[in-house]
């Protein structure tokens, strides 16, 4: 059985069985496992070929029912890598086997001669398990390069691949660290361009030697490299040859000096920068003060606070801006003076220590950090208008507090560092009635405005319909939140909940939000109005261990059911917080309420969500409404999420509708609601919502 599953097969092309079994005779008598099938019509090749593993043709040219042009016509269409060996009589003219030949056969035999052909045979089989394992190979070749590259993507590590001096690839980390907007950007581009002029020559002569050696043991040099936007930074460059899809190159591996420190210790270090912790810097602190009251030896604690952090929490979610922030450090590193020892606070806050710094010197550098210390951002990004980050400087000298006062100490200067631009800008506003300010100082103005919303029931619920395409007569609206500025000016809540969530007001306001909404719901039920609200929850707020009981006794209070509310979830905060999500959920069931994910399909396998908890609506982000019905790419996906909650008994909800054509493209993709300024715009009252 061994050797027959080992046999080659052979098509024999013949119209005699008997010459078939013949010729399989006599290879197997010259050594050769093959097994044989035979055809004489030239119709059947592409069928033969495709259900069976046939390794070589034999083609009986002799055979007066055998058409040699009619087969090697057939022969040349076919899309697979199958020898065909001619075997020939001597009457037979030769220009129409040497025709044969040009037209694809490997080889041409006598039929008289057994010995040639079993040695023909011999030789062709062994090429194509050749061919065979060379392709194989290649195909696993090509599957390691590709997950090479996918690693080469996802580490951390800087590398670039260097071919004559330039740029052929590079990986995101290289990207960010050298602050390039665009991975293109490098394509291309000079290796030496980011180098310092000083280290060129050094550079130049240590990548020679790499490509004319092809050492794989790397050679490394520090030096100082050259960020997109001119700034200096140290580095230590790693160099070994490599190969790009099969070209010599060079390897690039960069590291920035700039996270060094003598906290090396695994529990020391906070994962994200490679910088050392909390737990490092207040060991650090705690030595520093000590010798500073013993041995005269007084330094500086300088807190580095990100101010644009909640923005970057807003723009790029959560996982964006702790990158962002985690980049910060490295930054604030390359500006640090040689000896200073930096640490990572929290995620949005660094902290220096300098020894004899004086205040004069304090304040150059926490100028200089303020002006240098800038994230690669997008020009049109909000970011771009703000401080980047601020400073908070406390001078440690041998009547110096404990660590922990020194932090306190410097964390408050920077507070206060913040707020005084805003005391002095409010007073000349209230001069000259200008109000624009800083985006600091508009900032600490809806902060403060919030929280007077807040004592005095300052803000209004608006009310958006969300119109059933499928002929459902219940009226549901989405609830939505504004806040009037001291302009009595009406502001959105996308421009003032992340200063909300900054100060810590973002659970208050749900609840007044909750509360409110219920209230109005109640009464609109008792005037006869079959309507329901979705009202969101934010992030902060679902977290909260009471937000359940909080909710039945405010339904409790109002006199409202539950099941005339939908409690809506941005499906990012659900799947950060399943299981909390997961008992809010079936709690809220409990009282009849229903469940909603807004912003559904935006991360991965959206599916999964749906199989696994128990909703009734999914709200698709507006983005995906918006410019419908010329967007084939957000009609397929449009498609694939509406099938999806089909399928699982969701009904689908499509926001953010402009205009008439996308709500064709929605009714005919089976939307259930639509919800959008084409449809009707929020209002102020449920009694304008239902005469617009």
């Amino acid at each position: 059985m061994d050797s027959l599953a080992k046999s080659a097969l052979l098509l024999i092309l013949t119209s005699q069985e008997e010459e078939a079994e013949a010729l399989v005779r006599s290879l197997r008598n010259g050594g050769l496992a093959v097994q044989g099938i035979f055809a004489s019509g030239p119709g059947r090749l592409p069928e033969l070929t495709s259900k069976n593993d046939i390794q070589l043709i034999l083609c009986c040219e002799y055979d007066p029912a055998i058409d040699l042009d009619a087969w090697m016509a057939q022969y040349r269409k076919l899309d697979r890598d199958i020898p065909l060996v001619i075997i020939a009589d001597k009457a037979t003219d030769s220009s129409v086997l040497i025709e044969a030949l040009r037209s694809g056969g490997r080889d041409l035999t006598a039929r008289e001669d057994t010995d040639h052909l079993q040695l023909v045979v011999a030789r062709e089989l062994s090429d194509f398990e050749h061919r065979r394992n060379e392709s194989l190979l290649r195909e696993r070749l090509e599957e390691c390069e590709k997950r090479s590259r996918d690693l080469v993507d996802a580490t951390e590590e800087a590398v670039a691949f260097i071919q004559e001096g330039i740029h052929v690839q590079v990986n995101p980390a290289y990207q960010e660290l050298y602050g390039f907007a665009d991975i293109d950007d490098l394509d291309g581009l000079p290796l030496l361009d980011l180098i310092a002029a000083d280290f060129n020559q050094q550079v130049r002569d240590a990548v020679r030697s790499v490509e004319r050696s092809g050492a794989t043991e790397p050679v490394e040099l520090d030096l100082q490299c050259l960020r997109a936007d001119g700034d200096l930074f140290d580095a230590r460059l790693s160099i070994s040859s490599s190969k790009v899809e099969g070209e010599p190159c060079v390897r690039v591996i960069i590291e920035s000096r700039a996270s060094e420190t003598g906290h090396s210790q695994p529990g020391f270090l906070d994962q994200d920068t490679g910088l050392p912790n909390r737990a490092a810097l207040f060991a650090e602190l705690e030595s520093r003060a000590a010798q500073a009251g013993s041995e005269d030896k007084p330094f500086a604690v300088i807190y580095v606070g990100i101010n644009i952090f909640p923005m970057l929490l807003q723009e790029r979610g959560l996982t964006g801006a702790l990158k962002a922030a985690a980049r910060y450090g490295g930054y604030l590193g390359e500006l640090a003076p040689e000896g200073a020892f930096l640490a990572r606070a929290g995620d949005d806050g660094y902290v220096l220590l300098i020894d004899n710094l004086r205040h004069a010197e304090a304040e150059e550098l926490t100028a200089k950090i303020r002006k240098k210390a800038r994230l690669p951002i997008d020009q049109n990004s909000q970011e771009n208008a703000m401080s980047q980050c601020g400073t908070g400087v406390v001078l440690a000298d041998s009547v110096t507090n404990s660590p922990s006062d020194l932090m306190d100490s410097a964390y408050r200067n920077y507070v206060f560092t913040m707020l005084e631009p805003t005391s002095q800008a409010g007073s000349a506003a209230s001069a000259e009635g200008d109000r624009s300010g800083t985006p600091l100082e508009a900032e600490q103005r809806i902060a403060e405005r919030i929280q007077q919303a807040l004592d005095i029931d300052g803000f209004q619920l608006f009310y958006q319909p969300i119109v059933s395409l499928k002929g459902d007569r219940q009226e549901n609206y989405n609830v939505l939140l504004r806040l009037l500025d001291e302009d009595e000016t009406l502001l959105e809540a996308k421009d003032f909940l992340g200063v909300a969530d900054k100060s810590g007001a973002m659970a208050a306001i749900d609840r007044w939000v909750f509360r409110t909404a219920i209230a109005e719901l109640a009464a609109q039920r008792s005037k006869g109005h079959e309507i329901n609200f979705f009202v969101s929850i934010a992030e902060t707020t679902l977290q909260e261990e009471k937000l359940l009981v909080w909710i039945c006794d405010c339904l409790r209070d109002c006199n409202a059911r539950g099941n005339w509310l939908t409690l809506q979830v941005q499906e990012e905060h659900a799947r950060r917080h399943a299981a909390v999500f997961t008992r809010l959920s079936d709690g809220l069931r409990k009282v009849s309420c229903r469940i909603a994910l807004s912003r559904f399909g935006e991360g991965k396998k959206p599916e999964v969500l749906l199989r696994n908890l128990r909703l009734e609506y999914a709200k698709f982000p507006p983005e995906l409404g918006q410019g419908l019905a010329d967007d084939r790419a957000k009609q397929k996906r449009l498609q694939d999420l509406t099938k999806l909650c089909r399928e699982t008994g969701v009904k689908s909800v499509v926001t953010g509708v402009e205009d008439a054509r996308s709500l064709t493209v929605l009714w005919t993709a089976g939307i259930d609601y639509v919800q959008g300024n084409f449809l009707q715009r929020p209002s102020p009252s449920i009694d304008q919502a239902q005469q617009t």
